[in-house]
């Protein structure tokens, strides 16, 4: 994640979250002793991410203030997490949803349901007007910010991710 002044993200295995200048220089560790952290999204004041195991949380800029916002039930698999200024956006890759909460972590609610879905969303990435996210092996999508109006817009196998908003490829 990249607020215009540092590049954050995770090293899920060591249970920490790290902060560099974008040339790479600076490098510091800002969080350690953490649950598989992932996904890291950042906003003007606050980092926020996801664990595997269900959890999203969020922590100042420098790493402190680590609070957990909200805590999704059901044995999920969260690996996608977006921020804007009024909400946050995940995906959960065991009930094949997307979901949204405030800022805060209330207001739990799921957007697009397994319903209306084919494999597991994996990559999220949120506009002013728009989510777009990718599902393994199956394509890229969009839909409303409210989760209606859902398109699919790539078709294909690959293992599609979103990398900082791009869309990219793992070949098989």
């Amino acid at each position: 994640a990249y607020n215009g002044t540092h590049v954050y993200f995770s090293e899920d295995n060591a249970g920490k979250l790290w902060r560099m200048d974008p040339d790479g220089n600076n490098r510091a560790e800002i969080a350690s002793g953490l649950s598989m952290p992932r996904d890291v999204a950042v906003s003007a004041t606050n980092l926020y991410w996801v664990n595997i195991s269900g959890g999203i949380f969020r922590a100042n800029l420098d790493g402190t203030g680590i609070t957990t916002l909200t805590t999704v039930g059901g044995s999920p698999f969260l690996q996608g997490l977006d921020v804007t200024a009024n909400y946050l956006y995940w995906t959960n890759a065991t009930s094949h949803t997307i979901q949204r909460s405030n800022l805060d972590g209330t207001g739990v609610t799921t957007l697009i349901d397994s319903i209306d879905m084919v494999g597991a969303p994996s990559g999220i990435f949120v506009s002013d007007a728009a989510i777009y996210f990718t599902q393994q092996y199956h394509g890229v999508y969009r839909a409303n910010l409210d989760g209606t109006g859902l398109t699919q817009l790539v078709t294909g196998s690959s293992d599609y991710r979103f990398i900082d908003g791009q869309v990219s490829a793992i070949p098989e």
